[in-house]
This record gives structure tokens, C-alpha cells and sequence, in this order.
């Protein structure tokens, strides 16, 4: 039995900080495509406008990326609470899945941070510099993948989900197009 969290519910709790994740997260992953298309079309046409509304627009990533880090932090936290049983299940079928994860946070934070504070620094190596904003934009996608093969294996588990391997707890009916709808 799930412990409740009052006055809402547990499910509701978990629904708020869950969403809430997921409404930064996905502005962390679509803006960097924008702010990286945009420096792109600023070294292309050199229009300055472009420069600075991919910089600007970087500023409101930096701070965003931090609170969508707290969102799925206190969701984590919050989830394990009320449905341990359940959190411990997911964490032993997909514990690769969820340490490649935890890797990939950290490379994507370095990634945004030196893409962040290396703008003036590598002003006259633009490639460089976009190739960086490329790089954050892979790893983002690679995660989203990542959660997406969790959020499909809970809306659609394989059969003799107790015996399958980990591809095809991952590779599961809903995973390609969870991954279309939410790129």
C-alpha cells in the first residue's frame, strides 16, 4: 500500500514535480536546437541579430537547466517514497539504463556549462563553438531515449516481462513512438 501524502495524495504530489520536470526538461532539450541553428545562421549570414538571440536564449537554458535538475530530483525523491516497491523494481530491470543516465547528466552539465561560458572565448572559432552546442543537443536527445524506454515500458510491458533481457524491456511497443512525439 502506497503511503499517503496529505492534503493531495501521493499521486498527485508525484504528478505536479513529475510534469513540472518535464515541461523544463523538454525547453533543455528543444532550445539548445534553436540557439545552435541560430549561431549557425548568424556566422552564415553574419547578421549579429542571430548571435544575440542565440545568446540571450542560452542565458534563460543555464537557468532552466538548473530547475529542471530539482524537479527530478524531488520527483525521484518523492516517487521513492510512496511506491518504494515499485521504484525498486524499475531500478533493478533498468539499472544500466539509469546509470548510463546519471553519466550522461554529468557529461551534458560539463557540455552546457563550457558551451555557456566558452561564448566569448571561442568567438573567432565559431565551429568549434557550435560543434560544442551540437554535441549538448546529442547527448540531450540520448537521454530523453533513455527515459522514454522507462516511460514505455510502464505504459506497454513485453510478455514474460520477468525473463526479458534488457533490449527488450527497452525496445518495447510504445518506445519508437514516445520517442517521435516527444522529439
Amino acid at each position: 500500500m502506497p503511503i499517503d501524502i496529505p492534503p493531495f495524495g501521493a499521486r498527485t504530489v508525484i504528478w505536479v514535480f513529475a510534469q513540472q520536470h518535464l515541461f523544463f526538461a523538454s525547453f533543455v532539450l528543444g532550445a539548445p536546437i534553436f540557439i545552435v541553428i541560430c549561431e549557425y545562421l548568424g556566422l552564415r549570414t553574419k547578421d549579429l541579430r542571430y548571435e544575440r538571440l542565440a545568446r540571450e536564449t542560452m542565458k534563460m537554458v543555464a537557468v532552466a537547466y538548473s530547475i529542471t535538475a530539482i524537479f527530478g530530483v524531488l520527483f525521484s525523491f518523492i516517487l521513492m517514497g510512496p511506491y518504494q516497491g515499485f521504484t525498486n523494481y524499475l531500478m533493478v530491470r533498468f539499472y544500466p539504463v539509469f546509470l548510463a543516465y546519471g553519466l550522461l547528466i554529468l557529461l551534458e552539465t560539463i557540455l552546457m556549462y563550457t558551451y555557456w561560458y566558452s561564448w566569448d572565448a571561442l568567438a573567432r572559432r565559431k565551429g568549434l563553438h557550435i560543434s560544442l552546442g551540437v554535441a549538448v543537443n546529442l547527448v540531450g536527445t540520448v537521454m530523453m531515449l533513455l527515459m522514454n524506454a522507462v516511460g514505455a515500458f510502464m505504459l506497454t510491458p513485453p510478455q514474460g516481462a520477468e525473463e526479458a533481457t534488457l533490449w527488450q524491456l527497452i525496445n518495447n511497443p510504445s518506445w519508437t513512438g514516445l520517442n517521435l512525439h516527444r522529439f
